[in-house]
């Protein structure tokens, strides 16, 4: 069973109040495996730092938001319509004026690096712009 459907089941058998602060830890990938560049490993560093130790509260049927120690939207994983809202100030902008690149190309990176190091497969990215009452 891969780690998302395990993390569906997971969810289907709980209520709100169960996962109310659950800490999600991931272990970090040896990127020799992955034979990445260094600004690809660079990247992927970034993306594991952004999605390692959030907190999750259940948000909606199917759909789980993700928050930073400071209570700040992160990210939304909806199964239910297979997306994944990245918040855009703090990740998507990074891999526009840091990495330099383009719309595609971070959907692309976000999406294959998910699949292939946390397992949540059939996930598409897409970014979230929150208002500054969550910055």
């Amino acid at each position: 069973m891969s780690k998302k459907d395990e993390l569906k089941r997971l969810i289907d058998q709980m209520n709100e109040s169960d996962l109310e602060s659950v800490t999600i830890t991931f272990k970090k990938p040896a990127c020799e495996q992955h034979n990445v560049i260094d600004k690809g490993k660079e990247m992927s560093d970034f993306l594991f730092e952004f999605f390692n130790n959030k907190v999750n509260k259940i948000t909606g049927e199917k759909q789980v938001t993700y928050y930073n120690d400071k209570g700040q939207w992160v990210y939304q994983l909806d199964y239910k319509i297979g997306v994944l809202n990245v918040e855009y100030h703090r990740c998507w902008s990074v891999f526009e004026f840091k990495y330099n690149i383009n719309y595609q190309e971070i959907k692309d990176f976000i999406s294959s690096w998910v699949e292939t190091n946390l397992g949540w497969k059939g996930l598409t990215p897409y970014v979230k712009i929150m208002g500054d009452d969550n910055m």
